[in-house]
């Protein structure tokens, strides 16, 4: 059975972790309350202001009825160079408020006058950033250029605080009848903005927009991060395609042999919580589908596109995204079916089953052993971004698809901590482990290089094969994690491949249960942090202290679980000679 034993050095390491942890993360926790980390609307409140907007600068009457929807968003690329070069810091502190690097892109159907308004709404002041108005108008016969349109075109910039930067007329001859101006300022470095304005016959702002223009040189370098994180990223998903196409066939050629409940219950709450969580980022997905990964300006929004067709694509895209979340599933209930017979073949007993003795006690322990690992690994993971910072100069932007600000509702941002946590450790520790060293001691045996049995004929895994599968499993876990928004792209390949050889650890001494109660904790405490961080309230602090303790919960969950199989035989008495 794994050890079920908590050592005391544990507790003290555990407690060091959560000391490191707290004191190398509190800088970047106060930097995200205080400042542009954190916007201070909701989605609701952004899709609030963006209709009162549209009423007041279209002169509606408050019964006019309007149907919005917010997407969060982000110029992923300029808050990129802006960090890595340290421009910001050299501001006034206007970067991200005044000059919002992060907004709140709120569709407004007028389905009355037929028309769809795209208004960008600064998440810090709630008031308008950028916009434009369409509609079935002639909209040649409401703009107007000249002296008169740039002096109206100057005054709507002063009043959102652009007068404060180096700005200049570039271009009033566009094709969609749009001034261009330039702005610049100390805390772009060598970035600056491109201003469009459509100025309508009475003076009125028909549009406003600002795109973000980063240097050739960082854009190109970002071009090549992202490529190299993709090719491996897909690389990664290929391996662990594999992996799940390797445990199903092996599950079916021992099929005699296979306990075919084992993992059952796991792959169903994983593909039941996934497919909730694709449905709780339709925001996301909607502002992927427009073209607004990156940001942009609200002159790039998709107008002529209607209720109808967006609606069918999303339901579409919904389905091919929820019907690979199921094949992840049953990928998942293979390698636990074929993860359970390799390790019963070779490995320490890893995984007790319901009918064994010894099985609720493993259960307890590992939700025990998960709250004092978790700490730890979050302190060992808040030194090894330390070190990476030193060594890599390591920087980050957002990915505002990846978002939780992207979510329809944010309270259910850590369901995704129990589907990494159960899939993951399944997957890549229970299967590809003693798979893997199985693969090696095999060949290692057909080159003559092994005389030893095969696992299960009385021998476990070689201790040197044990030592390549952990390596390997764990950089194949870690190349799922390259396309996260830090940069450069290894960073997070290196971080996450040592913590993978520590998960490994944990579930070779600890058994599995200790690996996914670890595992999800870890998850828990992020999520927990993001909760209360981008969505204070006293709702939001209730959640997160709820979803830390679900692994107790899970874990009396669990024990309730009948007893299956049959109960252990006493050995006969031997009678006296």
């Amino acid at each position: 059975m794994p050890n079920q034993n908590i050592h005391p050095g544990l507790k003290i390491a555990a407690l060091i972790g959560f000391i490191l942890f707290i004191a190398l993360q509190s800088a970047s926790l106060i930097q995200a309350v205080t400042h542009r980390d954190a916007p201070t609307m909701t989605r609701a409140e952004a899709a609030a202001a963006a209709e009162w907007f549209v009423r007041d600068a279209l002169d509606l009457s408050e019964d006019a009825e309007l149907r919005s929807f917010a997407v969060y968003l982000a110029e992923q690329e300029a808050i990129g160079y802006l960090n890595r070069s340290g421009s910001a810091e050299s501001g006034d502190g206007r970067l991200g408020t005044v000059f919002p690097l992060e907004l709140y892109r709120v569709e407004v159907v007028d389905a009355e006058n037929d028309a769809v308004h795209f208004i960008d709404i600064n998440p810090f002041t709630g008031e308008p950033a950028e916009w434009e108005f369409y509609s079935d108008w002639d909209v040649s016969s409401v703009l107007v250029s000249g002296a008169e349109a740039e002096s109206a075109a100057r005054e709507a910039l002063a009043a959102y605080g652009w007068d404060g930067t180096e700005l200049r007329l570039v271009s009033s001859e566009t094709g969609d009848g749009a001034l261009e101006f330039e702005a610049r300022d100390v805390s772009f470095g060598d970035a600056f903005v491109r201003l469009a304005v459509k100025v309508g016959n009475e003076g009125g702002i028909f549009a406003l927009a600002a795109n973000w223009n980063v240097p050739e040189a960082y854009a190109a370098l970002a071009e090549r991060q992202d490529a190299a994180a993709s090719l491996l990223g897909s690389a990664g998903l290929a391996a662990s395609g594999l992996l799940q196409a390797a445990a199903f066939i092996y599950a079916l050629a021992r099929m005699k042999e296979a306990r075919w409940g084992r993992g059952a219950v796991m792959a169903l709450i994983f593909g039941l919580f996934y497919c909730i969580y694709n449905l709780n980022m339709y925001p996301a997905w909607k502002a992927s589908f427009y073209g607004w990964a990156d940001g942009g300006s609200a002159l790039e929004g998709s107008a002529g596109l209607t209720d109808g067709a967006v609606a069918a694509s999303m339901i579409t895209f919904l389905m091919m995204v929820n019907s690979f979340t199921m094949a992840m599933a049953f990928g998942m209930y293979f390698s636990a079916v074929s993860g359970d017979l390799l390790a019963r073949r070779g490995l320490p007993p890893v995984w007790p089953a319901p009918s064994e003795p010894g099985y609720r006690r493993s259960i307890v322990s590992g939700m025990a052993k998960g709250y004092m690992f978790a700490p730890l690994l979050l302190g060992v993971q808040s030194v090894l971004m330390l070190l990476a910072g030193w060594i890599w100069q390591y920087w980050e932007t957002i990915n505002p698809l990846t978002s939780p600000k992207n979510l329809a509702y944010p309270l259910l941002l850590p369901l995704i901590a129990w589907c990494a946590a159960v899939e993951e450790e399944v997957v890549f520790r229970l299967f590809a482990i003693p798979a893997l060293a199985g693969a090696l001691a095999w060949i290692a045996r057909k080159l003559g290089r092994s005389r030893r049995r095969p696992p299960g004929e009385g021998a476990p895994y070689p201790a040197a094969a044990l030592a390549i599968a952990a390596v390997a499993s764990s950089m194949i876990w870690a190349l799922g994690h390259v396309q996260y928004p830090i940069y450069p792209f290894y960073t997070r390949f290196v971080e996450v491949t040592i913590l993978g050889l520590l998960f490994t650890y944990i579930f070779m001494r600890h058994g599995l249960f200790a690996a996914i109660f670890t595992h999800a904790t870890f998850d828990l405490v992020w999520s927990a942090f993001a909760l209360a961080v981008y969505f204070p309230s006293a709702e939001s602090i209730a959640a997160a202290i709820f979803y830390l303790a679900t692994p107790a919960l899970a874990a009396g969950l669990a024990m309730l679980r009948k007893r299956s199989g049959p109960k252990p035989v006493p050995p006969a008495e031997v009678p006296a000679s």
